[in-house]
């Protein structure tokens, strides 16, 4: 190793930062573990080597991929970590480790480094970020480890696909139905059924092509049966439709159908899984696993897909809902939602688990604009002018007061060390006066904070007065004037933060149970008001 005059101190700190890449995988069958454990050996005779004793370092392992530092938690915290001037280095096996991003990523990194001036230990070179040579050795190196990054991507992509050509599995993670298996005597994994969730998924395809069912019908039916999916909380439309979709259930792999694109969103990039719109790049060939369901059931189900779950227009996405966006259960925390069945509207949680019950929309939303209307009349919200004025200027003389009561209490405080210490106190007398006058500066501390806290409630209700009260106004007047959804949506935002929904009990056909709600004010404070 290249050592530029290294000097180090036992009140110094190292971090050993620890990562696997694409380059281990494609060289090693070891787990993540191993190959971290590896390196963390290599490492720690390298400390060994500068004089670094092992209670100095602290360790940091990054399991998780990701070509940008923004994905990657435990490189953010090595970042901040080196903040600390008793950071005077990070121990990595090579400096393609800490980013093969993109230019951006890798100048975070270079001028965090050169900035904190942290010393990058490697096995090869320890790199001093203030120096010329190594700064510009540093930065090349970094450079050619993006060049390297692209053409392995590359290339694992091309094994990839070669792969899928031959009905091998390249996902993550195996489609409901079926477990990965990974091959004997050759590379790759394939799919091999789990009989349990095959069984399900015919029941899919059997409840949806002859009996006709919805896909909600099919979440209620499987649900009722005790069928779970593997992941998610409780099924969905969505869920049903995806794996009727599924050609793996058929017997086919498909691979490459979905594109991942690049966007700034609030100034960061984000990726986006998009549909695939060049058809002949998506790979469908026959895959080397045993098919759930035959080939002409599965085109009939995509064909009654299409046929029964209509594409939906713009009139279909136009709000419906004033409430939506601000109706939680308050059982699990779900959204609720507007659902209409056979002429009736209701709301409900869209947690099939969830036991809160459902009622009326009418009902719920007469019971919100009532008791917005009810919010002119609260002294939590609003008080007269003069009032306040009053009260303002009764509580600030107050704490002015207290806090020289507080000032008086210190120097008496004062007073009673000099006493002791000219002798004129005893041990006895010192204790005692000291004790009741640390008592009397700690009730005064609880009364000035008592007394800060409701001329901020006061201040909080003076400017309740100011703004929400006029907001809240405007917005009793124009709701029941207008017909428009989305205005009456953005009336209620402008005024409600959030709408807690809670019924125990089912009403009967004739008369419909009680339901409770827990209304969060947009204000300061965050009153939550129980009707």
């Amino acid at each position: 190793m290249e050592n530029n005059t290294f000097n180090t101190s036992l009140t110094d700190t190292y971090i050993m930062y620890l990562r696997k890449s694409r380059k281990d995988i494609e060289l090693m069958s070891d787990s993540d573990e191993d190959i971290l454990k590896r390196h963390e050996r290599i490492l720690y005779k390298v400390a060994d080597s500068l004089g670094i004793q092992k209670n100095q370092i602290i360790v940091k392992r990054e399991v998780v991929s990701g070509d940008s530092i923004f994905s990657r938690p435990v490189i953010q915290e090595v970042l901040q970590m080196i903040e600390d001037e008793n950071i005077k280095g990070v121990l990595v096996v090579e400096v393609e480790r800490l980013a093969r991003g993109d230019t951006k990523d890798q100048g975070i990194i270079a001028e965090s480094f050169k900035f904190t001036d942290t010393k990058i230990i490697t096995p090869q070179k320890i790199y001093d970020p203030n120096n010329e040579y190594d700064e510009e050795y540093f930065e090349f190196g970094l450079f050619m480890s993006r060049r390297e990054f692209k053409t392995i991507k590359k290339r694992l992509k091309r094994g990839k696909m070669a792969a899928a050509q031959e009905g091998k599995f390249v996902g993550s993670t195996p489609p409901y139905g079926y477990d990965k298996v990974k091959l004997k005597g050759e590379k790759g994994w394939i799919l091999v059924k789990n009989e349990k969730e095959a069984e399900a998924v015919k029941i899919m395809y059997e409840l949806f092509l002859n009996q006709e069912y919805s896909p909600g019908e099919i979440c209620t039916y499987l649900k009722d049966m005790g069928i779970k999916p593997r992941i998610a909380e409780f099924w969905s439309p969505a869920i049903i439709k995806k794996i009727l979709k599924n050609p793996h259930n058929m017997g086919y792999i498909r691979y490459n159908n979905r594109i991942e694109v690049k966007k700034i969103e609030n100034g960061n990039v984000v990726k986006l899984r998009l549909q695939q719109n060049v058809p002949n790049e998506i790979i469908l060939v026959k895959g080397r696993h045993e098919p759930i369901i035959d080939e002409n059931t599965f085109n009939k189900t995509q064909d009654a897909l299409k046929s029964r779950c209509s594409p939906r227009t713009k009139d279909f996405y136009a709000l419906k809902n004033p409430l939506a966006g601000l109706l939680v259960c308050k059982k699990c925390g779900k959204s609720l939602v507007r659902h209409s069945n056979r002429g009736q509207v209701f709301i409900e949680c869209i947690n099939p688990n969830c036991d809160n019950s459902r009622c009326h929309f009418d009902r719920v939303e007469q019971k919100v604009i009532e008791f917005i209307s009810l919010w002119l009349k609260d002294d939590k919200l609003v008080l007269p002018e003069s009032d306040i004025n009053k009260e303002l200027e009764f509580k600030e003389n107050a704490l002015n007061n207290k806090k020289n009561n507080l000032l008086k209490l210190n120097s008496k405080l004062n007073r009673i060390y000099d006493l002791l210490e000219d002798g004129l106190y005893d041990r006895n007398t010192f204790a005692n006066r000291t004790k009741k006058t640390n008592e009397e500066i700690e009730t005064t501390f609880k009364e000035i904070e008592e007394l800060e806290q409701e001329i901020s409630a006061l201040k909080n209700i003076e400017n309740n007065n100011k703004v929400f009260i006029p907001t809240l106004k405007y917005v009793i007047e124009k709701y029941n004037k207008t017909k428009d959804i989305e205005q009456k949506n953005k009336l209620l935002k402008s005024v409600i933060e959030k709408i807690y929904y809670l019924k125990e009990e089912q009403g009967s056909k004739t008369k419909e149970a009680q339901f409770e709600l827990w209304i969060i004010p947009r204000i300061n404070g965050h009153i939550s008001l129980h009707p």
